[in-house]
């Protein structure tokens, strides 16, 4: 065998994870994380607040553009450190070990399996919905048709990447087939005549700062998962090109879509009718489809089961990265020798998941590390403006305008203060659960002489976790 044939085996054989991400399959991790059930079930926070549609539907566009601004800021360093891990990787980077530590630490211990698990959760609600018409459907019924559900999807993810991409693809799609049905009839409405909400669109606008700064952190929340797809840089064929153009395909489409979505909403239900509707795609289906309006609540099923699998997907190489980079236990870091999957990280997620599903109130969790989210953003914009000063050399195929990054952080710390002002005590239970981390940090990590038999011991599991789940360390880069 001549050496460059040699070389095309090895490269082929080799435990890694392959770099075989395009354009589209990118595109859908963004698409599939930003829309989940919020577009079809409560997309009223906006009106809440400034309580007219004129300046709603502007404020859905500025969010949206808002959060294009903050993916592209995010492009700038997933081509300049082209790894998978996201903002955990860039706040180890770039503010040091203790900072990503704390990062990892909330994603580990709270948002990542509290978020899936109430994704699967309503995932379950809505696909029970057309077997108990009119009915409260049983805890436990919920409780189980969520365990398979995130059973399935760490099958499939541990089984294949490439089938997992598949998988998400196809339940983002369905996403974008819900809202196309909705904005669909919207139109045949309007061009009904259906058009008496939006004369006099802007007479009853709140002008009040206060009322119109929720208005924009409730739609900003809702574009959320725009920086999803750093998460997986490290899989994606030729970053320098197909992030950014990943970034403006899917956030460019769903700013059209949220837009579009509402304008329909608002062609068939009145504005009263919206904010007193429990989920606003169901009440439009019950005016427009007659029989067939069945087929929304399964439609926004499929939708959540897709975030699930998305969110799944992606954030597991959160785990996989913080295991190499030693802040979780080596095993973490492996993959399936024959499968080239994080089957362990994928299976840490998955059984952390299915223990919130047991937990009690699982959204109310969310809730107490809600600002942790924007804060996480707030230190990967100051750490682009950081890096640029430290790092100068460091080669960026993009390079944004630097008040761009400012000018985010500055307005991630304004949605950190406002909720910390809209729930102080959950924001307060918050921050008591992220400075856990620091004692995890200084026994875990710090701690670099631990006793003999702690070392000799963690040796023996993770030597039988390997042999037990036939996983290996993944090959480095030559």
């Amino acid at each position: 065998m001549s050496s460059s044939a040699a070389a095309v085996t090895t490269a082929k054989d080799a435990v890694e994870l392959k770099k075989q991400m395009t354009l589209i399959p990118a595109a859908s991790i963004i698409v599939g994380n930003i829309v989940g059930s919020g577009i079809f079930v409560s997309p009223v926070g906006i009106l809440r607040n400034v309580h007219s549609v004129g300046l709603s539907l502007i404020i859905w566009v500025i969010c949206g553009i808002v959060a294009m601004l903050g993916a592209v800021c995010y492009s700038e360093l997933g081509t300049a450190i082209p790894r998978s891990g996201g903002e955990y990787l860039y706040a180890r980077e770039i503010w040091g070990d203790l900072v990503g530590f704390i990062v990892l630490w909330i994603n580990l211990i709270v948002l990542t399996p509290a978020v899936n698990a109430a994704l699967a959760v309503l995932f379950a609600t809505y696909a029970m919905q057309p077997i108990f018409p009119g009915c409260e459907i049983p805890s436990y019924a919920v409780q189980c048709l969520a365990a398979a559900c995130l059973v399935i999807v760490i099958i499939v993810n541990c089984l294949s990447t490439k089938w997992a991409n598949k998988v998400q693809m196809f339940f983002s799609a369905a996403k974008l087939l819900t809202a196309a049905i909705i904005i669909t009839i919207g139109i045949v409405k309007m061009i009904g005549g259906h058009v008496n909400n939006f004369n006099d669109s802007f007479a009853s606008t709140d002008t009040n700062p206060a009322g119109i700064a929720m208005a924009v952190f409730s739609g900003f929340w809702a574009y959320g998962g725009w920086n999803s797809l750093n998460s997986m840089v490290g899989e994606l064929a030729d970053p320098n090109r197909n992030l950014p153009r990943a970034i403006c395909l899917s956030l460019i489409t769903i700013i059209v879509v949220y837009l579009l979505a509402n304008v329909a909403y608002f062609a068939v239900l009145t504005p009263a009718q919206m904010l007193n509707s429990k989920a606003v795609a169901v009440d439009f289906a019950d005016v427009t489809m007659g029989p067939a309006a069945l087929l929304i609540p399964i439609l926004i099923a499929f939708s959540l089961f897709g975030s699930v699998s998305v969110v799944t997907l992606a954030l597991s190489r959160i785990y996989h990265t913080g295991a190499q980079c030693g802040h979780l236990p080596p095993i973490v870091s492996m993959l399936h020798k024959h499968r080239k999957t994080p089957l362990p990280a994928l299976l840490t997620m998955g059984l952390l998941s299915l223990l919130y599903l047991n937990i009690g109130d699982v959204f109310k969790l969310i809730e107490y590390v809600g600002f942790t989210i924007s804060l996480i953003m707030a230190i990967t914009f100051g750490g682009i403006v950081r890096l640029r000063k430290t790092r100068p050399e460091l080669k960026r195929p993009i390079k944004v305008p630097i008040v761009l990054p400012i000018v985010l952080c500055i307005f991630a710390l304004g949605l950190v203060c406002i909720t910390i002002y809209e729930k102080p005590v959950d924001s307060l239970i918050g921050m008591g659960i992220m400075a856990t981390s620091i004692p995890a940090y200084v026994i875990f990590v710090a701690w670099k002489k631990k006793p003999t038999s702690f070392d000799r011991l963690n040796s023996r599991m993770t030597i039988f976790l390997q042999k037990l789940l036939v996983v290996v360390p993944e090959d480095k880069e030559s």
